[in-house]
C-alpha cells in the first residue's frame, strides 16, 4: 500500500507542476466551477 501511495504522490505533484504552467484565468474558472456546485 507504501508504494501505492507514494505512486499517488508523485502523480499529484507532476499535475502541480503543469497547473504553474497554466494560466491563472483556468484557476479562476475551476473555482468558480467549485462554487456553483456549491462547495
Amino acid at each position: 500500500m507504501g508504494e501505492s501511495h507514494q505512486e499517488r504522490i508523485d502523480m499529484f505533484t507532476k499535475k502541480d507542476r503543469k497547473r504553474r504552467y497554466l494560466p491563472p484565468s483556468s484557476l479562476i474558472k475551476s473555482i468558480d466551477q467549485l462554487a456553483k456546485n456549491g462547495i
